[in-house]
């Protein structure tokens, strides 16, 4: 029971109606402005921001379960495809949304049947593609996990504007709407042919499959990508596709290497030379990218001759004989 079907046994423009509209807009709402952050991510990176590395194997094993978790507690894509099926030419529609058969009508129908399953269906789609956003985003499993969680109360914000309604919260005369819902003495038993009903069934697992198999494509193409070096390429054009090998060794272990990655094409070994940088300012570029393990060797009280020079202040005052 959610506020989608508070808006099939109410008329529109009433109370209940407008609830349900506004818990769908609100939904709609937080969706598309978590996708916005989400592609904004990709501006001058690689697609939907994806890393070009996770941090270990557990991420990809939480990625997958994800994916799974992900389609198996989003029901709103395949009960609305479900109830649409359902509830067509033949079956008891009328009776199922509190209107006398005088009233039938495909305008009827459309409104009060189909543009709430289609509005339930469109929120549970943009929650689906947000989720698997979110999920090739982490290189985390525990940052993973909470974005996904977060989430999920985007997807069960319909339920839980429901759920005060029926306690009473909202008002008497949405109270009494939704325990016309939730009575199971005043609930009214889809009639339907069997031959529909085991269609509508056949379809909606074919969706699940076909949906779960186009989320694992994609994660496996977003895979390949990664262990190839695409993800690499595009999320640091001109840092050298040559140097993926390298870069995934070094990268995002909070200590700068340097060498070929301390430039402003590599962003500066994706942020992680900012601290060695301000201390030494000059001890970086295309020119010094014979230097590696900058931060351990500068500064190290030891005197490395390769790094005497006056851009790394002479290793950092290793070398200087005062």
């Amino acid at each position: 029971c959610d506020t989608f079907s508070l808006m099939m046994i109410s008329p529109v423009l009433s109370r209940s109606w407008i609830l349900g509209f506004s818990s769908f807009s609100c939904q709609m709402a937080l969706g598309t402005m978590i996708l916005i952050g989400q592609f904004d991510k990709s501006k001058d990176s690689s697609i939907f921001g994806t890393p070009f590395k996770v941090n270990n194997s557990s991420v990809h094993v939480a990625q997958f379960l994800a994916i799974i978790l992900c389609l198996s507690t989003q029901s709103d894509i395949l009960s609305s495809i479900k109830t649409i099926l359902i509830l067509g030419r033949g079956s008891n529609w009328k009776k199922v949304i509190g209107e006398k058969d005088s009233r039938a009508s495909c305008t009827l129908w459309l409104v009060r049947v189909g543009l709430p399953n289609i509005f339930k269906f469109s929120q549970g789609l943009v929650v689906v593609f947000a989720s698997f956003v979110i999920i090739v985003q982490n290189k985390e499993t525990i940052d993973l996990l909470k974005d996904f969680t977060s989430l999920m109360i985007v997807s069960e914000f319909d339920n839980i504007i429901f759920n005060l309604a029926s306690y009473g919260y909202l008002g008497d005369e949405l109270h009494l709407q939704a325990d016309n819902i939730t009575d199971e003495e005043q609930k009214t038993n889809i009639l339907t042919s069997q031959k529909r009903r085991k269609t509508a069934f056949r379809f909606v697992r074919f969706i699940f499959v076909a949906i779960l198999s186009a989320m694992f494509i994609g994660w496996g193409i977003i895979f390949r990508m990664q262990s190839q070096g695409t993800m690499f390429d595009a999320q640091f054009p001109g840092c050298g596709k040559e140097n993926y090998d390298l870069a995934f060794e070094v990268f995002d272990d909070g200590k700068c290497y340097g060498g070929p990655f301390n430039t402003i094409e590599c962003k500066y070994e994706g942020g992680d030379c900012a601290n060695f940088n301000t201390a030494y300012p000059s001890c970086n570029g295309k020119d010094l990218k014979y230097l590696h393990d900058v931060e351990s060797e500068v500064g190290n009280n030891n005197c490395n001759i390769t790094f005497a020079i006056p851009q790394c202040e002479y290793d950092g005052g290793d070398c200087c004989p005062y």
